[in-house]
């Protein structure tokens, strides 16, 4: 080291030689041993490191106990083939972390105070019951309207996503009064989504919000339930009113939604007035191109003077015209709106037009294939 201070000396005194380059008002001092410390390949750099300790937290009650990972999720991994199964050695791994019960959603909220962006990261679902084609949707409840939807993953029975989506908040105060809802839907192979599945839900009060990984369980909706909704073909809106002073079924239908069938529909819908088990008048609505959510908003008008309305049902029938001039069936699927309805909106719906003459009343019905 003597030697170092040496030459750091010498190398110093020799850019002030020459006397007359000194300034007469300063004082000029030589150091005694170099700036930076040395080795015999020249100066040695100083790195710094600091580890943060890890505090350990309360888990939320939603959270499966012992389930978060303390670990920041792999941004930069690529990305898994949503096509393909999950191979055997990755099967269980994710078995033995889920532990018993299921099925699980892994995910991890992160807070940006830079960007005031919340951002919530989907890495998969565990343990459900079958393969089939999965979607997940996140919404910010109660303060965001806005929907988050996954991509679809296919034919997987743990789906893995990998993604991230984001929500703007104000401050980090507003965040933790927030709710973060999960819904996980069924897919039809057309790409329209289908029955829910199940639910999540994780409150921001106490939760992490640095990004570690943690497991929701997730409530399934009962199986009878998901069973009759895949079997459904389409929603159907439409809203009716009795007027009984002038004998006059009054209705707007006015729209279709999540229709099951090909890609490229032609969808128009029919009203068919049943009196005593027998149609006495029909109505048909306009055809709309290519659509798996047509809209209508056409009205449509049945005189009833004559008839008990107990006696009537309506019965309404979505068809695909692009299948009719192929000759094929192009039913859809159907609903009744009426006493004896096969469903419980289209009971619900009549016994309300019946005891409120002169009301409109609005509801959404199941279309069932024929």
């Amino acid at each position: 080291m003597s030697s170092c201070s040496e030459c750091w000396n010498a190398c110093f005194s020799s850019l002030f030689k020459d006397e007359k380059k000194k300034h007469p008002e300063v004082k000029y001092m030589f150091p005694e041993a170099p700036l930076f410390p040395y080795t015999k390949d020249g100066p040695m750099e100083k790195t710094f490191f600091f580890q943060q300790t890890m505090v350990s937290q309360s888990l939320h009650p939603s959270i499966v106990q012992g389930a978060a990972i303390q670990r920041e999720p792999e941004r930069g991994r690529p990305k898994a083939d949503s096509t393909t199964e999950d191979s055997d050695s990755q099967a269980a791994d994710l078995l033995a972390l889920a532990g018993p019960g299921g099925p699980f959603l892994r995910c991890s909220i992160s807070y940006d105070i830079h960007r005031r962006v919340l951002g919530v990261y989907l890495s998969q679902l565990i343990k459900l019951k079958d393969k089939c084609n999965t979607v997940v949707s996140v919404l910010l409840h109660p303060s965001k309207e806005e929907i988050i939807e996954t991509k679809v993953v296919c034919n997987s029975q743990n789906p893995v996503f990998d993604e991230t989506v984001e929500f703007t908040v104000l401050q980090l105060s507003d965040a933790r009064r927030q709710t973060l809802l999960f819904r996980i839907y069924y897919v039809y192979e057309n790409s329209t989504k289908g029955p829910l599945l199940g639910t999540a839900s994780l409150p921001l009060e106490e939760a992490d919000l640095q990004g570690l990984e943690t497991q929701l369980r997730i409530d399934c909706i009962e199986e009878k339930k998901v069973a009759a909704d895949l079997e459904s073909r389409g929603e159907v809106l439409i809203a009716v009113s009795n007027d009984a002073e002038k004998g006059i079924l009054h209705g707007v239908l006015l729209k279709a939604a999540n229709i099951r069938c090909h890609s490229n529909p032609d969808p128009y819908g029919k009203i068919n007035l049943i009196f005593k088990g027998q149609r006495v008048a029909k109505w048909k609505s306009s055809t709309k191109i290519n659509s798996l959510a047509p809209v209508y908003n056409e009205a449509f008008h049945f005189e009833v003077r004559k008839m008990d309305i107990s006696d009537i049902s309506l019965q309404f029938i979505l068809l695909d015209e692009d299948k009719l001039h192929t000759g094929q069936d192009g039913t859809i699927g159907y609903t009744v709106l009426g006493d004896h309805s096969p469903s419980e909106s289209g009971c619900k719906q009549w016994a309300s037009i019946k005891s409120n003459p002169g009301t409109s009343f609005t509801s959404w019905h199941s279309l069932i294939a024929k």
